[in-house]
């Protein structure tokens, strides 16, 4: 007896969970090729045939092939072929591809193209030629390109396109109700926004200039999470994975911006949460663990370090 193709979504759904992509991309490509699906070859809905293509491109991007990513999306766009180029199944999956290939100004300039098309949609209801661009450019999507966007424009050294970016996915997530850090995407958002401020940033020519609209929303989002840390009150504790390069990335902005002994030993204090987090996250502890556990946390223990002593330069503690 042929399964239902509920059942069938299912089963490819849950092979993706339990990280079983091979298996998952070798059904996969059966299921595409012939376009049919069960025992009895039923022809793919529309809305089947688009679950299974993302689920293809994401099983291919867990396994790092990018490429294949790219070769299948341009393939499906091309004339005559499967997915329409007005659709935005895959747009997502594409972008996050070029990134990771290091296609920077590839990707940059597709997602600002997706963003225009609806963007100029939404201004234009009526036009039928733009309608599926925005019905289908979901909020979820859009998000996400948002982020690949971001991250691209700071390969690029773009830091005030990037800071930009990182601003209007921060309002997004207000707009939203999550805001505040309310969330482990916002943690990796505000990580990523301050990580791009710091970039731009010295000590000689950051003092007596004025910040922009955009430094104000990340610099009050980044107080606010401290805030919720110093007082034991962040609602991320089971969501950790970007908590501490929130501190860190923090401290480090506030140091190179600080004017004042007392904003400079703030930071430092900050930094060394920020060092104890770190600790925690990779659970070393003395000797214990093995030599990659050690090399990974002084990776990532080092900088923050450096920046203690940089601060404890900054009062005149030299001795620490």
């Amino acid at each position: 007896m042929a399964l239902a193709t509920d059942d069938i979504v299912s089963q490819l759904i849950s092979s993706l969970e339990s990280e079983k992509y091979t298996k998952t991309l070798t059904y996969t490509t059966k299921v595409l090729d012939e376009n049919s699906i069960g025992d009895e070859q039923q022809p793919l809905s529309d809305e089947l045939k688009k679950t299974i293509q993302r689920v293809h491109c994401r099983s291919l991007i867990a396994l790092s092939k990018y490429g294949q990513v790219c070769e299948y999306y341009t393939m499906n766009t091309s004339t005559n072929a499967h997915i329409d180029t007005s659709d935005t199944t895959l747009v997502l999956e594409y972008a996050y591809a070029l990134y990771k290939l290091g296609r920077y100004v590839q990707c940059r300039d597709f997602v600002l193209e997706k963003v225009k098309q609806r963007n100029n949609s939404s201004a234009n209801a009526n036009d039928s030629a733009n309608a599926g661009i925005s019905s289908k450019l979901d909020k979820m999507t859009l998000d996400g390109l948002m982020h690949v966007l971001a991250q691209s424009q700071y390969k690029l050294h773009e830091t005030k396109g990037a800071t930009q970016t990182y601003t209007d996915i921060l309002k997004s997530s207000d707009a939203d109700g999550h805001g505040n850090g309310a969330g482990d995407d916002d943690d990796e958002v505000l990580t990523n926004a301050l990580a791009v401020q710091i970039s731009n940033m010295s000590i000689a020519t950051n003092q007596n200039q004025h910040s922009s609209e955009a430094q104000n929303l990340i610099e009050e989002k980044a107080m606010s999470k401290m805030k919720k840390i110093e007082a034991g009150n962040n609602d991320d504790n089971n969501n950790d994975d970007y908590l501490y390069e929130v501190v860190y990335n923090t401290a480090t902005h506030h140091i190179l911006q600080s004017s004042s002994h007392a904003q400079t030993k703030k930071a430092i204090d900050w930094l060394m949460i920020a060092e104890q987090k770190c600790k925690d996250e990779y659970s070393y502890e003395g000797d214990d663990g093995d030599d990659e556990e050690k090399k990974t946390l002084m990776n990532n223990i080092m900088p923050i370090q450096a920046n203690i002593a940089l601060g404890k330069m900054q009062l005149g503690d030299l001795n620490g």
